[in-house]
């Protein structure tokens, strides 16, 4: 005798429902939140919504020739790849406190830290900081510069600063000076394209080009010294040429100066082309 109350149709169908509901509330229940990041993101701001989402965030240009990416942040280590001047890479973190391990000039005493970094392979290295040049976090450079037209194209640019200890301390002047690196990338790529310079093929300025810290023939500038800074002011595109014209501010012990410097592309790179003091 059956005493249920419904007929054998209605409790199979009833049954069915059951296990529907169960299924549904566990995949609930295992479904990540809205916008949420997996537990191994390396990035926790949200992505730029005009490129990629799986592009590398390019944020550092490589300064040296030839500079060994490791496995581990050690010499001792295992070299995995190099890299050239100019390739630009994202950088993950900074691995441990500044150690002395280059020779060259005064900034080598205070040493660098490694950074962590990923190339456009998407390969994870460790690269020792006085090769790397790292734009501000807020974005691919600063000052921000609005984007500007030039040659029909879209275009910003930016600074990207190196690693150094700078000029002083709580003990006084250290003799390390502080260097930058003027660049330009378009706005949604992830390419950043430096400036490269040769200073026998321009006018004698007496401007602060850089260092001999590199031997790459791109243009690093001092950003800061015992004696002076450097600040640039504004990004000004010459009308029908893929170029354009960075005005600087040179302040110095014994005064201030101000220079215009031109900047043009030839062969896909970008190069010093003119100097104008104002």
């Amino acid at each position: 005798m059956n005493h249920s109350f419904y007929p054998p149709s209605f409790r199979n169908f009833g049954l069915l429902l059951a296990v529907v509901f169960l299924l549904s509330s566990c995949a609930t229940k295992n479904q990540p939140p809205a916008n949420s990041a997996s537990a191994d993101s390396l990035t926790t701001d949200s992505p730029d919504q005009s490129a990629p989402t799986s592009a590398p965030r390019f944020n550092a240009l490589i300064a040296g020739n030839g500079v060994r990416a490791r496995e581990l942040p050690s010499l001792e280590d295992s070299v995995l790849r190099t890299f050239q001047a100019g390739e630009a890479v994202e950088v993950i973190q900074p691995n441990g406190s500044r150690i002395s391990i280059t020779t060259g000039d005064e900034c080598d005493e205070y040493g660098y830290s490694w950074f962590e970094v990923k190339d456009a392979n998407g390969k994870l290295s460790f690269v020792f900081g006085k090769f790397l040049f790292i734009t501000p976090s807020e974005g691919f450079g600063a000052p921000w510069y609005e984007p500007f037209e030039m040659a029909g194209q879209t275009w910003s640019a930016g600074i990207a600063l190196d690693q150094s200890y700078g000029p002083s301390d709580e003990e006084g002047l250290t003799s390390c000076d502080k260097l930058f690196m003027p660049y330009f990338f378009r706005p949604g790529e992830t390419t950043l394209y430096p400036v490269y310079y040769d200073p026998k093929a321009l006018p004698d300025t007496d401007l602060e080009w850089g260092s001999s810290r590199f031997n790459s023939g791109i243009l690093s500038m001092i950003h800061s010294s015992d004696g002076g800074t450097v600040q640039l002011d504004k990004v000004v595109p010459v009308l029908g040429e893929k170029a354009a014209d960075l005005y600087f501010t040179f302040t110095y012990q014994d005064g201030e100066r101000k220079a215009a410097i031109r900047m043009g592309e030839k062969n896909g790179k970008f190069h010093v082309t003119a100097v104008k003091n104002l």
